[in-house]
Protein backbone atom coordinates (compact mmCIF):
# COMPACT_ATOMS: atom_id res chain seq x y z
CA UNK A 1 0.00 0.00 0.00
CA UNK A 2 1.40 3.40 -0.98
CA UNK A 3 2.13 5.74 1.89
CA UNK A 4 0.24 9.01 1.91
CA UNK A 5 1.57 12.31 3.24
CA UNK A 6 -0.27 15.54 4.00
CA UNK A 7 1.73 18.77 3.63
CA UNK A 8 0.48 22.10 4.94
CA UNK A 9 2.18 25.02 3.26
CA UNK A 10 2.77 22.97 0.11
CA UNK A 11 2.98 26.04 -2.15
CA UNK A 12 5.90 27.47 -0.15
CA UNK A 13 9.58 26.92 -0.78
CA UNK A 14 10.06 23.98 1.60
CA UNK A 15 6.63 22.53 0.81
CA UNK A 16 7.40 22.34 -2.91
CA UNK A 17 10.78 20.68 -2.37
CA UNK A 18 9.24 18.23 0.10
CA UNK A 19 6.42 17.35 -2.30
CA UNK A 20 8.97 16.61 -5.04
CA UNK A 21 11.01 14.45 -2.69
CA UNK A 22 8.03 12.45 -1.39
CA UNK A 23 6.75 11.80 -4.91
CA UNK A 24 10.19 10.42 -5.77
CA UNK A 25 9.86 8.11 -2.74
CA UNK A 26 6.57 6.75 -4.12
CA UNK A 27 4.19 8.62 -1.80
CA UNK A 28 0.73 9.89 -2.55
CA UNK A 29 0.99 13.58 -1.68
CA UNK A 30 -1.92 15.66 -0.40
CA UNK A 31 -1.46 19.42 -0.11
CA UNK A 32 -3.62 21.50 2.22
CA UNK A 33 -4.52 25.01 1.04
CA UNK A 34 -6.48 27.76 2.75
CA UNK A 35 -9.76 28.39 0.95
CA UNK A 36 -9.50 32.14 1.54
CA UNK A 37 -5.91 32.64 0.44
CA UNK A 38 -4.52 33.91 -2.83
CA UNK A 39 -2.81 30.72 -3.91
CA UNK A 40 0.32 30.95 -6.03
CA UNK A 41 0.96 27.55 -7.65
CA UNK A 42 4.21 28.63 -9.31
CA UNK A 43 6.46 26.47 -7.13
CA UNK A 44 4.40 23.30 -7.64
CA UNK A 45 3.11 23.89 -11.18
CA UNK A 46 5.47 21.26 -12.62
CA UNK A 47 4.08 18.54 -10.29
CA UNK A 48 0.55 19.81 -9.70
CA UNK A 49 -1.06 17.06 -11.78
CA UNK A 50 0.52 14.48 -9.42
CA UNK A 51 -0.81 16.08 -6.24
CA UNK A 52 -4.15 16.03 -4.48
CA UNK A 53 -4.95 19.54 -3.27
CA UNK A 54 -7.55 19.99 -0.54
CA UNK A 55 -8.83 22.94 1.49
CA UNK A 56 -8.26 23.38 5.19
CA UNK A 57 -7.26 26.10 7.62
CA UNK A 58 -4.93 26.09 10.62
CA UNK A 59 -7.34 28.54 12.24
CA UNK A 60 -10.17 25.98 12.09
CA UNK A 61 -9.65 22.62 13.82
CA UNK A 62 -12.86 21.15 12.38
CA UNK A 63 -11.56 21.66 8.86
CA UNK A 64 -8.34 19.81 9.76
CA UNK A 65 -10.26 16.94 11.32
CA UNK A 66 -12.23 16.65 8.07
CA UNK A 67 -9.05 16.74 5.96
CA UNK A 68 -7.50 13.96 8.03
CA UNK A 69 -10.64 11.79 7.97
CA UNK A 70 -11.18 12.20 4.24
CA UNK A 71 -7.56 11.63 3.19
CA UNK A 72 -6.17 9.31 5.90
CA UNK A 73 -2.49 10.28 5.67
CA UNK A 74 0.20 8.22 7.40
CA UNK A 75 2.44 11.28 7.80
CA UNK A 76 1.69 14.99 8.29
CA UNK A 77 4.28 17.69 7.62
CA UNK A 78 3.22 21.03 9.11
CA UNK A 79 5.11 23.70 7.15
CA UNK A 80 2.37 26.34 7.01
CA UNK A 81 2.91 29.52 9.02
CA UNK A 82 3.01 33.27 8.86
CA UNK A 83 6.73 32.97 8.18
CA UNK A 84 7.93 36.50 7.42
CA UNK A 85 9.67 37.76 10.57
CA UNK A 86 9.25 41.45 9.77
CA UNK A 87 5.49 41.02 9.22
CA UNK A 88 5.15 39.36 12.63
CA UNK A 89 5.82 42.74 14.25
CA UNK A 90 2.86 44.34 12.48
CA UNK A 91 0.59 41.26 12.78
CA UNK A 92 1.56 39.60 16.08
CA UNK A 93 -1.90 38.23 16.87
CA UNK A 94 -2.35 36.62 13.44
CA UNK A 95 1.18 35.23 13.70
CA UNK A 96 0.31 33.65 17.04
CA UNK A 97 -3.00 32.23 15.81
CA UNK A 98 -1.38 30.60 12.77
CA UNK A 99 2.19 29.80 13.72
CA UNK A 100 1.52 28.87 17.36
CA UNK A 101 -2.09 27.80 17.94
CA UNK A 102 -2.34 26.32 14.45
CA UNK A 103 0.12 23.62 15.55
CA UNK A 104 -2.09 22.77 18.53
CA UNK A 105 -5.15 22.45 16.31
CA UNK A 106 -3.37 20.08 13.93
CA UNK A 107 -1.94 17.95 16.76
CA UNK A 108 -5.34 17.72 18.42
CA UNK A 109 -6.97 16.77 15.12
CA UNK A 110 -4.42 13.93 14.79
CA UNK A 111 -5.17 12.82 18.35
CA UNK A 112 -8.89 12.68 17.57
CA UNK A 113 -8.76 11.09 14.11
CA UNK A 114 -5.76 8.72 14.21
CA UNK A 115 -3.01 8.88 16.86
CA UNK A 116 -0.85 6.60 14.69
CA UNK A 117 -0.26 9.42 12.17
CA UNK A 118 3.36 10.60 12.32
CA UNK A 119 3.75 14.38 12.64
CA UNK A 120 6.56 16.76 11.68
CA UNK A 121 6.63 20.34 12.99
CA UNK A 122 8.77 22.92 11.22
CA UNK A 123 10.52 24.71 14.06
CA UNK A 124 12.94 27.56 13.39
CA UNK A 125 16.35 28.88 14.37
CA UNK A 126 14.54 32.16 15.16
CA UNK A 127 13.55 30.48 18.45
CA UNK A 128 17.13 30.90 19.68
CA UNK A 129 17.08 34.68 19.08
CA UNK A 130 19.37 36.13 21.74
CA UNK A 131 21.54 33.06 21.70
CA UNK A 132 22.63 31.45 24.95
CA UNK A 133 25.43 29.37 23.41
CA UNK A 134 27.27 29.00 20.11
CA UNK A 135 26.63 26.82 18.22
CA UNK A 136 22.99 26.13 19.00
CA UNK A 137 21.90 22.56 19.52
CA UNK A 138 18.74 20.70 20.60
CA UNK A 139 19.39 21.48 24.29
CA UNK A 140 20.13 25.21 23.86
CA UNK A 141 17.63 27.40 25.78
CA UNK A 142 15.32 29.49 23.61
CA UNK A 143 15.28 33.30 23.77
CA UNK A 144 13.13 34.50 20.82
CA UNK A 145 13.45 38.10 19.64
CA UNK A 146 10.34 38.52 17.47
CA UNK A 147 6.65 37.60 17.62
CA UNK A 148 7.42 34.99 14.94
CA UNK A 149 10.14 33.44 17.10
CA UNK A 150 7.85 33.42 20.15
CA UNK A 151 5.10 31.71 18.13
CA UNK A 152 7.57 29.10 16.89
CA UNK A 153 8.66 28.37 20.47
CA UNK A 154 5.04 27.66 21.38
CA UNK A 155 4.62 25.40 18.35
CA UNK A 156 7.78 23.53 19.27
CA UNK A 157 6.86 22.93 22.91
CA UNK A 158 3.25 21.97 22.20
CA UNK A 159 4.65 19.31 19.85
CA UNK A 160 6.82 17.99 22.68
CA UNK A 161 3.82 18.15 25.03
CA UNK A 162 1.54 16.09 22.76
CA UNK A 163 4.35 13.60 22.17
CA UNK A 164 4.85 13.06 25.88
CA UNK A 165 1.20 13.33 26.95
CA UNK A 166 -0.53 11.30 24.22
CA UNK A 167 2.27 9.14 22.86
CA UNK A 168 2.14 10.72 19.39
CA UNK A 169 5.02 10.17 16.98
CA UNK A 170 5.61 13.94 16.79
CA UNK A 171 9.01 15.41 15.91
CA UNK A 172 10.31 18.93 15.46
CA UNK A 173 13.02 19.94 13.03
CA UNK A 174 14.79 23.14 14.05
CA UNK A 175 15.85 24.40 10.64
CA UNK A 176 18.22 27.26 10.15
CA UNK A 177 17.78 29.75 7.33
CA UNK A 178 17.64 27.86 4.29
CA UNK A 179 -0.36 39.25 -2.44
CA UNK A 180 -3.79 41.03 -4.02
CA UNK A 181 -6.00 44.08 -4.84
CA UNK A 182 -9.71 45.00 -4.49
CA UNK A 183 -12.01 43.95 -7.37
CA UNK A 184 -12.73 47.53 -8.56
CA UNK A 185 -9.04 48.25 -9.25
CA UNK A 186 -8.56 48.98 -12.97
CA UNK A 187 -6.18 46.92 -15.12
CA UNK A 188 -5.42 47.11 -18.84
CA UNK A 189 -6.26 43.89 -20.68
CA UNK A 190 -6.14 42.58 -24.24
CA UNK A 191 -8.64 40.01 -25.53
CA UNK A 192 -8.70 38.87 -29.16
CA UNK A 193 -6.53 41.83 -30.09
CA UNK A 194 -8.85 44.39 -28.47
CA UNK A 195 -7.57 46.54 -25.60
CA UNK A 196 -9.78 47.63 -22.72
CA UNK A 197 -9.50 48.92 -19.16
CA UNK A 198 -11.61 46.80 -16.82
CA UNK A 199 -11.91 46.18 -13.07
CA UNK A 200 -9.60 43.36 -12.02
CA UNK A 201 -12.64 41.59 -10.57
CA UNK A 202 -14.07 41.31 -14.07
CA UNK A 203 -10.74 40.08 -15.46
CA UNK A 204 -10.49 37.45 -12.70
CA UNK A 205 -14.00 36.02 -13.19
CA UNK A 206 -13.64 34.04 -16.41
CA UNK A 207 -10.76 31.56 -16.18
CA UNK A 208 -11.54 29.91 -19.53
CA UNK A 209 -11.11 33.04 -21.64
CA UNK A 210 -7.55 33.70 -22.96
CA UNK A 211 -6.38 37.01 -21.55
CA UNK A 212 -3.31 39.23 -21.58
CA UNK A 213 -2.62 42.06 -19.16
CA UNK A 214 -0.31 45.06 -19.42
CA UNK A 215 2.64 44.68 -17.00
CA UNK A 216 4.35 48.01 -17.49
CA UNK A 217 6.70 46.91 -20.27
CA UNK A 218 4.49 44.81 -22.52
CA UNK A 219 1.64 42.33 -22.76
CA UNK A 220 1.95 39.21 -20.63
CA UNK A 221 -0.40 36.17 -20.62
CA UNK A 222 -2.51 35.61 -17.52
CA UNK A 223 -1.82 32.07 -16.30
CA UNK A 224 -4.13 31.97 -13.26
CA UNK A 225 -6.83 34.13 -11.66
CA UNK A 226 -8.17 34.13 -8.14
CA UNK A 227 -10.83 35.87 -6.09
CA UNK A 228 -11.10 35.37 -2.33
CA UNK A 229 -12.71 36.85 0.75
CA UNK A 230 -10.30 38.94 2.83
CA UNK A 231 -10.89 40.02 6.41
CA UNK A 232 -7.95 41.96 7.78
CA UNK A 233 -6.17 45.06 6.61
CA UNK A 234 -5.44 46.80 3.34
CA UNK A 235 -2.84 49.39 2.45
CA UNK A 236 -3.85 52.45 0.41
CA UNK A 237 -0.97 54.12 -1.42
CA UNK A 238 -1.66 57.58 -2.83
CA UNK A 239 0.98 59.21 -4.96
CA UNK A 240 1.32 62.04 -7.42
CA UNK A 241 -0.53 60.84 -10.49
CA UNK A 242 -1.23 57.36 -9.09
CA UNK A 243 -3.06 55.41 -6.39
CA UNK A 244 -3.63 51.77 -5.51
CA UNK A 245 -5.09 49.74 -2.65
CA UNK A 246 -3.84 46.21 -1.91
CA UNK A 247 -3.10 43.72 0.85
CA UNK A 248 -0.12 44.64 3.08
CA UNK A 249 2.06 41.80 1.71
CA UNK A 250 1.47 42.58 -1.96
CA UNK A 251 4.83 43.47 -3.52
CA UNK A 252 4.90 46.91 -5.12
CA UNK A 253 7.63 47.85 -7.58
CA UNK A 254 9.33 51.16 -6.84
CA UNK A 255 11.60 53.28 -9.01
CA UNK A 256 14.55 51.98 -6.94
CA UNK A 257 13.51 48.37 -6.33
CA UNK A 258 10.57 46.56 -4.77
CA UNK A 259 9.02 45.90 -1.37
CA UNK A 260 5.73 44.84 0.26
CA UNK A 261 3.10 47.60 0.28
CA UNK A 262 3.25 47.71 4.09
CA UNK A 263 6.94 48.76 3.88
CA UNK A 264 6.32 51.66 1.47
CA UNK A 265 6.71 55.10 3.05
CA UNK A 266 5.80 58.64 2.10
CA UNK A 267 8.50 59.99 -0.18
CA UNK A 268 9.10 56.67 -1.94
CA UNK A 269 8.51 56.70 -5.69
CA UNK A 270 6.28 54.11 -7.27
CA UNK A 271 7.24 52.70 -10.63
CA UNK A 272 4.49 53.84 -12.99
CA UNK A 273 3.77 52.24 -16.32
CA UNK A 274 3.52 53.96 -19.68
CA UNK A 275 0.25 53.28 -21.45
CA UNK A 276 0.18 50.60 -24.15
CA UNK A 277 0.64 51.65 -27.75
CA UNK A 278 -2.41 53.60 -29.03
CA UNK A 279 -5.38 51.27 -29.21
CA UNK A 280 -9.13 51.36 -28.99
CA UNK A 281 -10.19 51.94 -25.39
CA UNK A 282 -13.83 52.80 -24.91
CA UNK A 283 -14.94 55.78 -22.82
CA UNK A 284 -16.27 53.47 -20.10
CA UNK A 285 -12.89 51.82 -19.68
CA UNK A 286 -11.08 55.16 -19.62
CA UNK A 287 -13.49 56.41 -16.96
CA UNK A 288 -12.62 53.39 -14.81
CA UNK A 289 -8.93 54.17 -15.05
CA UNK A 290 -9.61 57.75 -14.03
CA UNK A 291 -11.98 56.97 -11.22
CA UNK A 292 -12.16 53.27 -10.28
CA UNK A 293 -10.92 51.26 -7.36
CA UNK A 294 -11.88 52.97 -4.09
CA UNK A 295 -9.14 55.45 -3.15
CA UNK A 296 -7.56 54.70 -6.50
CA UNK A 297 -10.15 57.01 -8.06
CA UNK A 298 -9.68 60.09 -5.95
CA UNK A 299 -6.64 61.54 -7.61
CA UNK A 300 -5.74 62.32 -11.19
CA UNK A 301 -6.13 60.66 -14.59
CA UNK A 302 -4.19 57.79 -16.09
CA UNK A 303 -1.00 59.77 -16.59
CA UNK A 304 1.47 56.97 -17.37
CA UNK A 305 5.20 57.56 -17.58
CA UNK A 306 4.88 61.35 -17.11
CA UNK A 307 3.57 60.95 -13.53
CA UNK A 308 6.46 61.02 -11.03
CA UNK A 309 4.71 58.60 -8.65
CA UNK A 310 6.01 60.11 -5.42
CA UNK A 311 4.02 58.69 -2.50
CA UNK A 312 2.41 61.29 -0.25
CA UNK A 313 0.03 59.07 1.77
CA UNK A 314 0.22 55.50 3.13
CA UNK A 315 -2.85 54.37 5.05
CA UNK A 316 -3.49 51.01 6.72
CA UNK A 317 -7.11 50.33 7.50
CA UNK A 318 -9.52 47.47 8.22
CA UNK A 319 -10.74 45.67 5.10
CA UNK A 320 -13.59 43.21 4.78
CA UNK A 321 -14.48 42.18 1.26
CA UNK A 322 -13.33 40.45 -1.91
CA UNK A 323 -9.77 40.59 -3.19
CA UNK A 324 -8.52 39.57 -6.63
CA UNK A 325 -5.18 38.56 -8.10
CA UNK A 326 -3.79 37.69 -11.50
CA UNK A 327 -0.85 35.33 -11.98
CA UNK A 328 1.13 36.23 -15.09
CA UNK A 329 4.06 34.86 -17.05
CA UNK A 330 6.15 37.96 -16.33
CA UNK A 331 5.36 37.85 -12.61
CA UNK A 332 3.68 41.27 -12.45
CA UNK A 333 0.93 43.50 -13.82
CA UNK A 334 0.03 47.18 -13.81
CA UNK A 335 -3.03 48.21 -11.79
CA UNK A 336 -4.79 51.19 -10.28
CA UNK A 337 -4.85 54.80 -11.32
CA UNK A 338 -1.53 55.71 -12.97
CA UNK A 339 -0.85 52.01 -13.63
CA UNK A 340 1.27 51.14 -10.59
CA UNK A 341 3.46 48.10 -11.37
CA UNK A 342 2.99 45.30 -8.80
CA UNK A 343 4.12 41.68 -8.43
CA UNK A 344 2.08 38.55 -8.51
CA UNK A 345 4.05 36.70 -6.20
CA UNK A 346 11.55 31.00 -7.86
CA UNK A 347 10.89 29.29 -4.75
CA UNK A 348 11.91 31.52 -1.90
CA UNK A 349 9.70 34.60 -1.81
CA UNK A 350 11.15 38.03 -2.49
CA UNK A 351 10.46 39.13 1.08
CA UNK A 352 13.30 36.86 2.28
CA UNK A 353 16.71 38.49 2.22
CA UNK A 354 18.53 35.68 0.37
CA UNK A 355 16.04 35.70 -2.51
CA UNK A 356 15.89 39.47 -2.45
CA UNK A 357 19.67 39.54 -3.01
CA UNK A 358 19.75 36.94 -5.81
CA UNK A 359 16.82 38.55 -7.61
CA UNK A 360 18.30 42.01 -7.12
CA UNK A 361 21.58 40.87 -8.67
CA UNK A 362 19.72 39.51 -11.69
CA UNK A 363 17.82 42.77 -12.19
CA UNK A 364 21.03 44.79 -11.92
CA UNK A 365 22.76 42.55 -14.49
CA UNK A 366 19.78 43.05 -16.81
CA UNK A 367 20.05 46.83 -16.42
CA UNK A 368 16.64 47.10 -14.74
CA UNK A 369 17.97 48.40 -11.40
CA UNK A 370 21.17 50.07 -10.20
CA UNK A 371 20.93 49.51 -6.45
CA UNK A 372 19.67 46.96 -3.93
CA UNK A 373 18.32 48.20 -0.58
CA UNK A 374 18.94 45.90 2.40
CA UNK A 375 18.83 46.07 6.20
CA UNK A 376 21.48 44.85 8.64
CA UNK A 377 24.45 43.58 6.60
CA UNK A 378 26.17 42.22 9.70
CA UNK A 379 23.35 39.80 10.64
CA UNK A 380 24.86 36.32 10.89
CA UNK A 381 22.95 33.28 9.66
CA UNK A 382 23.51 29.58 9.00
CA UNK A 383 22.21 29.12 5.44
CA UNK A 384 21.63 25.75 3.78
CA UNK A 385 19.88 24.28 0.77
CA UNK A 386 16.15 23.59 1.26
CA UNK A 387 16.27 20.37 -0.80
CA UNK A 388 18.86 19.00 1.64
CA UNK A 389 16.67 19.91 4.60
CA UNK A 390 13.48 18.21 3.39
CA UNK A 391 15.37 14.91 3.36
CA UNK A 392 16.02 15.41 7.08
CA UNK A 393 12.30 16.09 7.66
CA UNK A 394 11.42 12.78 6.06
CA UNK A 395 14.16 10.88 7.90
CA UNK A 396 12.75 12.06 11.24
CA UNK A 397 9.41 10.39 10.57
CA UNK A 398 11.11 7.12 9.57
CA UNK A 399 12.66 6.65 13.04
CA UNK A 400 11.19 4.26 15.59
CA UNK A 401 11.17 6.97 18.24
CA UNK A 402 10.16 10.60 17.71
CA UNK A 403 12.56 13.34 18.72
CA UNK A 404 13.78 16.84 17.85
CA UNK A 405 16.75 17.64 15.65
CA UNK A 406 18.73 20.68 14.53
CA UNK A 407 19.11 20.98 10.76
CA UNK A 408 22.00 23.29 9.93
CA UNK A 409 25.34 23.53 8.16
CA UNK A 410 27.32 24.36 11.29
CA UNK A 411 28.80 27.41 9.56
CA UNK A 412 27.72 31.02 9.81
CA UNK A 413 27.85 33.79 7.24
CA UNK A 414 26.74 37.41 7.25
CA UNK A 415 24.32 39.08 4.86
CA UNK A 416 27.42 40.93 3.63
CA UNK A 417 29.06 37.55 2.79
CA UNK A 418 25.95 36.51 0.88
CA UNK A 419 26.05 39.76 -1.10
CA UNK A 420 29.73 39.28 -1.91
CA UNK A 421 29.11 35.77 -3.22
CA UNK A 422 26.01 36.74 -5.20
CA UNK A 423 27.48 39.80 -6.90
CA UNK A 424 30.84 38.07 -7.33
CA UNK A 425 29.13 35.25 -9.21
CA UNK A 426 28.31 37.71 -12.02
CA UNK A 427 31.57 39.66 -11.81
CA UNK A 428 30.22 42.69 -9.93
CA UNK A 429 31.47 44.49 -6.82
CA UNK A 430 28.66 44.41 -4.25
CA UNK A 431 29.71 47.71 -2.63
CA UNK A 432 28.86 49.51 -5.87
CA UNK A 433 25.22 48.45 -5.68
CA UNK A 434 24.12 47.65 -2.10
CA UNK A 435 22.68 50.42 0.07
CA UNK A 436 21.50 50.10 3.68
CA UNK A 437 17.90 51.17 4.33
CA UNK A 438 16.99 51.51 8.02
CA UNK A 439 13.39 50.54 7.26
CA UNK A 440 14.59 46.95 6.86
CA UNK A 441 16.29 46.89 10.27
CA UNK A 442 14.35 44.74 12.74
CA UNK A 443 13.20 46.33 16.02
CA UNK A 444 15.11 43.55 17.84
CA UNK A 445 17.77 41.72 15.85
CA UNK A 446 18.82 38.16 16.67
CA UNK A 447 22.41 37.33 17.47
CA UNK A 448 24.70 34.94 15.63
CA UNK A 449 22.68 31.93 14.50
CA UNK A 450 24.73 28.82 13.76
CA UNK A 451 23.45 25.33 14.36
CA UNK A 452 25.11 22.10 15.45
CA UNK A 453 23.74 19.31 13.19
CA UNK A 454 25.83 16.53 14.76
CA UNK A 455 22.85 14.75 16.34
CA UNK A 456 20.93 14.64 13.05
CA UNK A 457 24.07 13.41 11.30
CA UNK A 458 24.69 10.68 13.90
CA UNK A 459 21.13 9.36 14.37
CA UNK A 460 19.45 10.12 11.03
CA UNK A 461 22.52 9.63 8.87
CA UNK A 462 21.75 13.02 7.32
CA UNK A 463 24.35 14.72 5.15
CA UNK A 464 24.21 18.02 3.31
CA UNK A 465 25.16 18.03 -0.33
CA UNK A 466 25.20 21.74 -1.26
CA UNK A 467 27.42 24.39 0.35
CA UNK A 468 26.74 28.13 0.49
CA UNK A 469 28.79 29.15 -2.58
CA UNK A 470 26.99 26.52 -4.66
CA UNK A 471 23.63 27.54 -3.20
CA UNK A 472 24.19 31.23 -3.97
CA UNK A 473 25.27 30.40 -7.52
CA UNK A 474 22.15 28.28 -8.01
CA UNK A 475 19.88 31.05 -6.75
CA UNK A 476 21.49 33.78 -8.85
CA UNK A 477 21.46 31.60 -11.97
CA UNK A 478 17.76 30.79 -11.43
CA UNK A 479 16.89 34.48 -11.09
CA UNK A 480 19.00 35.38 -14.12
CA UNK A 481 16.94 32.90 -16.14
CA UNK A 482 13.73 34.30 -14.65
CA UNK A 483 14.57 37.93 -15.44
CA UNK A 484 15.82 37.09 -18.94
CA UNK A 485 12.61 35.16 -19.56
CA UNK A 486 10.59 38.17 -18.47
CA UNK A 487 12.58 40.36 -20.85
CA UNK A 488 11.99 37.91 -23.70
CA UNK A 489 8.24 37.92 -23.00
CA UNK A 490 8.23 41.72 -23.20
CA UNK A 491 10.05 41.46 -26.53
Amino acid sequence: MRRRALITGITGQDGSYLAEFLLEQGYEVVGMLRRSSTVNFERIAHIQDRLRLVTGDLLDEVSMINVLRENRPTEVYNLAAQSFVQTSWSQPVLTGETTALGVTRMLDAIRVVDPEIRFYQASSSEMFGKVQEVPQRETTPFYPRSPYGVAKVYGHWITVNYRESYGLHASSGISFNHESVPPATPVVVRRDGCVDIVPIGEAARSSAEPLEVWDGDGWTPVTARSTYWHEGESVSLRARGAAIECTPEHVVILASGERPAEAVRAGDRLRLSPRPEPALVGPEGLARARGGGGDAGRRGPLEGAEAPGQVFSVERRPYRGWMCDLETESGRFAAGVGLVVVHNSPRRGLEFVTRKISHGVARIVAGLDRHLALGNLEAQRDWGYAADYVRAMWLMLQQDQPSDYVMATGRTHSVRDFCELAFGHVGLEWRDHVIVDERYIRPAEVDVLVGDPSRAEAILGWRREVGLPELVAMMVDADLRLVRGEEAVRG
